[in-house]
């Protein structure tokens, strides 16, 4: 059952002497049209003060009342000459619908209505080891612990690892920093450009692909320069002028490769432009402020440099950027939020990152998940359940339904994965069986009302009820693949109401039945 949540939200600007902006609305669940209490509805945006004078990022947070109603009424809004100012509304029910954010114009007389449509959708969290470093394969969600090396002169640094298998990076060696490939048993060293003369001169590989296939950087005549192993053989990739020094460091497996230039002759480049070669080695320069990730598909992401609206000199800001192919989309940041870093995409369009924000205490991390059907940020926080006590930081890695990041619980940061859970799949582990019936039926009518997802409530309230039991019977014997997807051939229940419903249509077949009978 694919439950959704509508959002209805009106708003009017009042112009009167302190002008002022207010928003009503009321959340429902579209499918049984029941009210929500206590849904989250955020609202943030610049914020132009009526005097003229500072500028402000409003941010409040209204909770539905039990008729899953809202109100909020803004003292300030945009003065009557000011430029137009917009505003971001995300509605949340953290671990039971995911979260979705629309961007409205709050600088005219009136607001159209706002509809929101958010999916039933919960994410759990779990803690993975701190002791090993990990990768994952993006084509089939596998996740795979990388075995540690000991190297006698310094710590090795991983730069990247292709889906099947092939790890590669940098370890230093008589002083010189030298590109390796990490065997289960042995490091083997690839060729730099040129014998370094001095420890300036280093090497570095960076990533590789399924064809085998290497990329990186070496210095040669005091210029560090992007390059590709091909067979263990290193070669140049092409540098277009302006541009003396750079890096390569993505390549896919269709052999498009990521990095960037700079336009300083040396060994330690800086980033002054994002570049991308394709398969055939031709180099393109991307609108953006960096590349950082890229998938199958010639699907790209990075940051974009902007200053914030009404922001008096602001600049150095970032909103994440996808490119595919030649379209380029970029996306609205949390609420609250300028600095945006993204990490990971995955075929599909969607990107994983971290979001900062700063204060005069100090800064503060979300993790945050992108997709391509939005046009603004997700906060992990927003689909994770409360009851398991974990704050989600960072997100580094991305698969179908699996983020790899960073979390805290009880004030320790501790490597996680965040996994969606499927419909019915109280384990997580892709499959509704007997063994998520007894998870849900031990705790079952618990007094304990701080259940998670794990525990068994796979309806979000923090119980373990009858409505989990009538949600397990309707997926039972289901088999999931990545993204929840149901798997070819996996048994499917015939109804998928509430076991309740299922015994009415059970006998309604049979009353059929025994009238069809009596009619012959």
């Amino acid at each position: 059952m694919k439950s959704i949540i509508a959002l209805v939200a009106s708003s009017a600007l009042f112009c009167t002497s302190a002008y002022a902006l207010k928003i009503t609305g009321q959340v429902k669940d579209a499918v049984t049209q029941v009210p929500v209490a206590g849904a989250s509805v955020e609202l943030s945006g610049p914020v132009t003060r009526y005097y003229g004078y500072g500028n402000t990022e409003y941010n409040a947070v209204v909770v539905t009342d039990a008729a899953g109603q809202f109100e909020h009424e803004f003292s300030e809004g945009p003065g009557p000459d000011g430029p137009l100012a917009s505003m971001l509304v995300t509605v949340f029910v953290p671990g039971k619908y995911a979260p979705k954010t629309q961007k409205i114009n709050v600088g005219g007389t009136t607001v159209a209505p706002l509809v929101f449509m958010l999916s039933l959708e919960t994410w759990v969290v779990q803690p993975l080891s701190a002791d090993y470093a990990y990768w994952l394969i993006r084509s089939n969600n596998n996740l795979v612990r990388i075995p540690t090396y000991e190297f006698p002169e310094s710590p090795v640094v991983l730069g990247g690892v292709s889906e099947n298998g092939l790890l590669v990076g940098y370890v230093t060696q008589g002083g010189y920093r030298v590109p390796v490939v990490f065997g289960q048993d042995a490091i083997e060293v690839l060729p730099p450009l040129a014998p370094p003369m001095s420890t300036a001169e280093r090497s570095e590989a960076l990533d590789a692909n399924n064809s085998g296939q290497i990329v990186g950087a070496s210095v040669e005549g005091g210029k560090m320069l992007p390059v590709i192993w091909r067979n263990r053989r290193v070669e140049k990739l092409a540098l277009p002028a302006p541009y003396q020094s750079g890096k390569a460091t993505e390549i896919n497996n269709e052999g498009v490769i990521l990095g960037f230039l700079s336009r300083k002759s040396t060994s330690s480049p800086t980033a002054d432009v994002p570049v991308s070669w394709d398969a055939n080695g031709v180099p393109t320069i991307r609108n953006a402020l960096e590349v950082t990730a890229i998938a199958d598909g010639n699907i790209i992401v990075g940051a974009w440099e902007f200053s914030p609206p009404l922001m008096i000199g602001g600049s150095g800001w970032f909103k994440p950027v996808v490119f595919r192919g030649a379209q380029e989309k970029v996306y609205d940041t949390l609420p609250g939020v300028f600095n945006t870093r993204t990490h990971d995409v995955n075929v599909l369009g969607d990107f994983v990152g971290t979001a900062t924000s700063y204060s005069n205490t100090g800064s503060t991390k979300r993790a945050f998940l992108g997709r391509a059907s939005d046009s603004a940020l997700i906060a992990i926080n927003h689909l994770i359940s409360p009851h398991q006590g974990y704050s989600a930081k960072e997100a580094w890695a991305l698969g179908t339904g699996l983020i790899l990041g960073i979390a805290v619980r009880g004030g320790v940061s501790v490597p996680v994965s965040y996994s969606m859970a499927c419909p019915g799949d109280v384990n997580v582990d892709g499959q509704v069986n007997a063994l998520d019936n007894a998870i849900l039926s031990a705790n079952y009518n618990s007094p304990r009302n701080t259940f998670s997802r794990l525990d068994g409530d796979l309806t979000g309230d923090a119980r373990v009820d009858a409505a989990d039991r009538d949600l397990f019977n309707q997926y039972n014997g289901v088999r999931y693949e990545p993204g929840c997807r149901q798997a070819r051939g996996a048994y499917r229940p015939p109804s998928r109401g509430t076991q309740s419903q299922q015994q009415q249509t059970s006998q309604s077949a049979q009353q059929s039945q025994t009238q069809q009978q009596q009619q012959r």
